[in-house]
């Protein structure tokens, strides 16, 4: 199915694969449903995605991707615990493409290369936690990411106990940046990126609008 979003970009995808991202497919959830859509949001962006559709909730659930996206798992590094970790990356969250002046994200749509020993999922009260929070703070007038959405379903999680999974759809607001950005990487590689060769767009991490599975 099409995308309906307006002028859909994949400008990650520019950058090298398997030293920035990797291409990941999302796992469905079972038995899917839609737990809330935000419909403020919604029209904001003026969006065209139907969310009555079976297709939609299909492609929001991890079963099938509408065509435009680009689900990838990103790379980046830092410190956890006050040490420095080496190269770490999206365990849970893959990022689909730009739109609306946002960059969209699936959060629990399963297993990445980079999940470690997890096991890419989100759960569904976590889920829930993340989207009242962030349309909070977003109330408040202050920068944080955006819930487009949250699916249910019946893919059981293993956490202390067994519980819901769920998905989460969020949405990067985008910081348009002028000057040259410098990455470095643990292999010691040096990337120099114009804001050219990312469409004008970075992604910022701390206004981001996400999709998550539950």
């Amino acid at each position: 199915m099409a995308n309906p979003s307006p002028e859909w970009r994949t400008p990650y995808t520019s950058l090298s694969e398997d030293i920035f991202y990797a291409r990941v497919s999302p796992q469905p959830l079972l038995n899917p449903r839609w737990v809330d859509v935000n419909q403020a949001l919604v029209s904001e962006l003026d969006s065209l995605i139907d969310f009555d559709q079976q297709d939609t909730l299909r492609a929001f659930s991890g079963g099938h991707p509408f065509h435009d996206w680009q689900p990838l798992a990103q790379v980046y590094s830092g410190h956890q615990f006050g040490q420095w970790a080496g190269q770490l990356g999206d365990g849970r969250g893959l990022y689909l493409g730009v739109s609306g002046g946002y960059e969209w994200h699936l959060k629990g749509a399963g297993h990445t290369p980079y999940s470690r020993f997890g096991d890419g999922r989100s759960v569904l009260r976590s889920a829930i936690r993340e989207y009242l929070g962030s349309e909070y703070i977003h109330a408040l007038g202050i920068p944080t990411t955006r819930a487009l959405a949250v699916v249910a379903s019946d893919t059981p999680v293993q956490r202390e106990t067994t519980e819901t999974g769920g998905l989460l759809g969020k949405l990067v607001g985008l910081i348009e940046r002028k000057a040259k950005v410098q990455i470095s990487l643990l292999s010691a590689r040096v990337g120099s990126i114009s804001d050219n060769r990312l469409g004008g767009w970075y992604g910022y991490r701390a206004s981001t609008l996400s999709l998550a599975l539950m």
